[in-house]
């Protein structure tokens, strides 16, 4: 029974964490927000009542997503109002949502960043806060006056910052594997 609990509760979890996803794409196939909050309601009550949810968060969101797709059509098929979009479209927004879906959600990302950003030496930080703060000169000159260090030291100092956030990031994401 606690197993049961505990897989509504992640399941709770998990739409709550891509609803704003999943109502992009069911609005995307219904254009109506009456219709949306409709189908939503019955997407999560199918979540919510299967005995199987991914754990994973990319597999889950392909999982109801597919609900979606199905409530979607099943949507049209017992409406008598006309079809906005046909079932092609629906399969085209479909696979455009898991090309989408197949690349690191944007949240993810950005705690990754976050995290990485946290393990740069002071120095790093200080430099990339600068360069990227667009209430000062940030320029490379401005950038090299204020460190010490020459225009060609600090665009080579700067590469180096940002491809060790990219491979810190990479890192991440390949020990999550997501």
């Amino acid at each position: 029974m606690a197993s049961k609990e505990s897989s509504k509760s992640h399941a709770v979890t998990m739409l709550m964490e891509h609803r704003d996803a999943l109502f992009a794409y069911v609005l995307a196939c219904v254009r109506s927000h009456v219709d949306v909050d409709d189908i939503l309601q019955n997407v999560s009550v199918a979540v919510i009542e299967a005995a199987e949810v991914p754990k994973d968060p990319v597999h889950f969101l392909a999982w109801v997503r597919e609900i979606a797709r199905r409530r979607v059509l099943e949507h049209y098929r017992t409406s008598k109002r006309l079809l906005p979009v046909d079932s092609l479209t629906v399969e085209r927004l479909t696979e455009a949502a898991r090309r989408i879906d197949s690349r690191q959600s944007s949240q993810s990302r950005r705690d990754a960043l976050i995290d990485c950003l946290e393990k740069l030496p002071p120095e790093s930080r200080q430099l990339l806060a600068a360069r990227y703060d667009d209430s000062v000169e940030n320029s490379i000159t401005a950038l090299s006056q204020q460190f010490g260090r020459s225009e060609q030291g600090m665009m080579s100092l700067l590469y180096r910052i940002r491809k060790a956030l990219r491979n810190c990031v990479e890192q991440r994401f390949r020990l999550e594997g997501t």
